[in-house]
């Protein structure tokens, strides 16, 4: 799990803790689509941020069960800028902010944005399979979960 904006700092290491037990991991750093080491803009506030791929090869993973992100509207350059099937991962859990990257790129994050992206990842091999409204008040926020229908292909044969 990344996510720099989890406070207050005590309960965040004793949640990271309770985590760890059953093998998930909290970072305290922020999601990007671009490779490499940087800053990221969420809301009023800079965060340290890493790519999908630098954090593959920074934590020695080849392949991940789940990625989950959260990034308050920075969402729209993850989901832009990353080569998803050149990551293995079997199931991709994010938040979408219509309204916050609306905010932050200064144009309105459309329905044909939103079908683009969902594009790219069944592209990639992965098939959306649930879309659920976060925060009724909100302006087009919603979690939108994909798996890896490649990973249940041997799992399916003979069925």
């Amino acid at each position: 799990v990344y996510d720099p904006t989890l406070r207050p700092p005590a309960k965040v290491k004793a949640f990271a803790e309770e985590m760890k037990q059953e093998r998930i991991y909290l970072h305290e750093v922020a999601v990007r689509g671009t490779s490499g080491h940087s800053t990221i803009r969420i809301g009023d506030k800079e965060y340290e941020s890493q790519g999908i791929g630098t954090m593959f090869e920074s934590n020695g993973h080849d392949c991940v069960d789940i990625l989950k992100f959260d990034v308050e509207g920075a969402e729209y350059d993850i989901l832009e800028d990353t080569d998803w099937s050149s990551l293995c991962i079997g199931m991709i859990l994010f938040e979408l902010h219509g309204g916050m990257i609306r905010d932050q790129r200064g144009v309105d994050y459309t329905v044909k944005d939103g079908i683009r992206h969902v594009r790219r990842l069944e592209e990639a091999g992965f098939q959306h399979y649930k879309t659920e409204q976060v925060w009724v008040g909100g302006h087009a926020q919603a979690e939108l979960a994909f798996v890896n229908y490649t990973w249940l292909l041997p799992a399916l044969e003979g069925v």
